[in-house]
């Protein structure tokens, strides 16, 4: 990721939980990322110090000081996001892709959130840069559409990058089936009954048969639809599931 800020043009890298950047000429940082928070040091000719920054829809915020001695941070870290496009309603499209045409659907909401208890604020998901199939763009696109919450209007939101590499940011990391399909509570249907209520309302085949494979009592991780529907083959992605209320976890996809 590349910030354009208060101290010039800011490269961050990150792998895993791990993170290391370069900004103005010969500054360098190293820390950690976690939670979309960078806290590491920096370093710049004969100087150092902490620093700590947050990134959030495309803007990183942040303080710093001289010293690596714990203290208060003082001076600002700023700067906004360049050489990506973000993920919004009007760019992610399935213009390209027939498979993923939304327009042609019936159904709507049957994917919710299952960490029930929490706002979305509380719960997210975060995964390492990736290359993405062709028609990711229509598949998030078509995944937002079939998905409801009541604190945010999204399951994916992404950052793009130049060379094509993606990184997902996720409303939650567990799901849960439901919705209008099912006149009755969702468990009083076996899967078979699941599927085939599905397949009647029009849910596309892939998504049907994710949910076949992998879903268990009506609920669905998100890691599933990300492995099995985004990631081109041959990669190892990073995922990182956030909870505030029961704490933060790690694990790897292998595609």
């Amino acid at each position: 990721m590349k910030f354009k800020g208060n101290f010039g043009e800011l490269t961050l890298n990150i792998n895993g939980t791990e993170a290391t950047g370069t900004y103005q000429e010969n500054g360098t940082l190293k820390g950690e990322f976690i939670n979309n928070t960078f806290k590491g040091q920096w370093k710049n000719k004969d100087l150092e110090g902490l620093v700590e920054f947050t990134i959030t829809n495309d803007k990183l915020e942040g303080n710093w000081k001289k010293g690596l001695d714990p203290g208060p941070m003082k001076g600002k870290w700023e700067g906004k996001l360049v050489n990506s496009i973000s993920s919004n309603e009007n760019d992610q499209s399935a213009e390209n892709s027939e498979d993923w045409d939304i327009d042609s659907v019936t159904i709507r909401e049957i994917l919710f959130t299952n960490c029930d208890g929490v706002s979305g604020q509380d719960v997210a998901l975060n995964t390492s840069a990736f290359s993405p199939v062709d028609d990711f763009d229509g598949i998030i696109n078509y995944l937002n559409h079939i998905f409801s919450d009541d604190d945010v209007n999204y399951l994916f939101k992404y950052i793009k990058y130049p060379d094509g590499e993606i990184i997902l940011y996720g409303s939650t990391y567990l799901l849960r089936l439901g919705g209008d399909v099912f006149e009755d509570d969702i468990d009083e249907y076996s899967l078979n009954e699941i599927i085939e209520l599905l397949k009647n309302n029009g849910i596309d085949q892939k998504i049907l048969s994710i949910i076949e494979n992998y879903s268990e009592e009506g609920t669905l991780t998100v890691g599933d639809l990300i492995e099995n529907l985004l990631v081109q083959p041959g990669q190892t992605v990073n995922v990182e599931c956030i909870d505030n209320g029961y704490g933060n976890s790690n694990y790897e996809l292998i595609t």
